[in-house]
């Protein structure tokens, strides 16, 4: 009995389309494979160059934060025009806040009158005993329209000693005249606004009609500092409905002066206008100025200085040269890095590609029904 052919080539075509169809499905599989690491690699380039945005702009970012604070730190530098009076002696870093030894390499003080300045070894000292007298006799302070003042800056445990009286010439018996003791600039000026300011003057001696000085009857008083400050001696009329009567009346004032030592110093300029000192690099020193001693007939005694601060040149290295050159090392790094490691497994991916291709490729060709 003979068996159909028909059966035969049925059989065949069944094992034969489950030889493909296992084929086809390994394909299948090794192509999601495939598309899955292509994405992969895709992905990592994508997060490379985000990485690179990223970088860029934290370089960005920083030379801008860096750019915000060495401005506000520079200008912090440019020290202002301050204004004090002939004789005071100052501390530069009370007043300005450019004395900074780790940024400056050196420090200029510009005066415009006559003035000593001293670098100190160290913080400065107040002088145990050396003090200072200063006497103004009979400096004939006019109040014939408002007042009239003089001013000292003097440290703590400094002296003034006031004697005040009337002249005779011009003076009229209804004018009762004061002597004003003010503390700080911004309660001397709270008081030129408003003459009742209370809280404005620390001290008040009135000179009596009688306290004649031709006949050396004076209204005397001491005032002793209590803190380091401006100090205003201030002569007006006691009371404002004599405003429109003119008077005369003089003073004596003795002002005992508390002192900084200056014996021990490293640098100094003597009786000049322009001094320029080096700072030693993270040193706790101190500027003193002092100023030359007054003419007594100068309405105010009024000087003024300033205050400059050369940087140091590894400061400049180190923002403009240092940090830019790390920050873009940096990304170099990181970016090139991580580029190389995607490139590794990009290649990888390409490799496997590959070979899966010839893989598939040898299948076919076992596969393939002989001719």
């Amino acid at each position: 009995m003979t068996i159909p052919n028909t059966l035969s080539k049925k059989g065949s075509a069944k094992k034969g389309g489950g030889v493909s169809n296992g084929v086809s499905s390994g394909n299948a599989a090794r192509a999601a494979v495939q598309q899955r690491s292509e994405r992969t690699a895709e992905q990592s380039n994508s997060g490379c160059c985000r990485c690179c945005y990223l970088l860029i702009g934290a370089v960005i970012l920083s030379f801008a934060t860096t750019g915000a604070v060495l401005y506000y730190k520079l200008d912090g530098l440019n020290g202002d025009l301050h204004s004090f009076h002939d004789g005071d002696q100052v501390l530069a870093r009370d007043i300005s806040s450019d004395l900074d030894s780790v940024l400056c390499q050196a420090y200029t003080v510009v005066t415009d009158s006559k003035a000593s300045v001293y670098l100190t070894d160290g913080p400065a000292r107040v002088s145990t005993q050396a003090a200072e007298t200063v006497v103004v006799r009979n400096p004939g302070l006019r109040a014939a329209t408002e007042f009239d003042y003089r001013a000292f800056y003097l440290l703590p445990g400094s002296i003034l000693e006031v004697g005040a009286c009337m002249s005779v010439f011009n003076h009229s018996p209804r004018v009762h005249a004061q002597v004003l003791f003010i503390k700080g600039d911004k309660h001397f000026q709270d008081w030129r606004s408003d003459a009742s300011c209370r809280h404005c003057v620390d001290h008040r001696v009135v000179i009596p009609p009688d306290a004649l000085c031709e006949i050396g009857n004076a209204a005397g008083t001491q005032y002793v500092i209590d803190d380091k400050d401006t100090y205003y001696v201030v002569i007006t009329r006691q009371h404002r409905s004599e405003d429109d009567v003119a008077f005369r009346a003089e003073i004596d004032m003795k002002v005992i002066k508390t002192v900084y030592d200056t014996s021990n110093v490293k640098e100094k300029c003597i009786n000049t206008q322009t001094c320029k000192l080096n700072l030693t690099y993270h040193e706790r020193d101190d500027v003193i100025i002092e100023f030359a001693y007054p003419y007594y007939d100068s309405p105010k005694w009024d000087t003024y200085f300033s205050t400059s601060c050369q940087l140091r040149r590894c400061f400049w290295i180190t923002v403009f040269a240092i940090v830019p050159a790390g920050l873009v090392a940096l990304m170099i790094v990181v970016c090139c890095g991580k580029g190389c490691v995607d490139r590794a497994r990009y290649r990888k991916v390409q490799k496997k590609k590959a070979s899966t291709k010839r893989a598939f490729l040898l299948t076919e060709d076992k596969n393939e029904p002989p001719v």
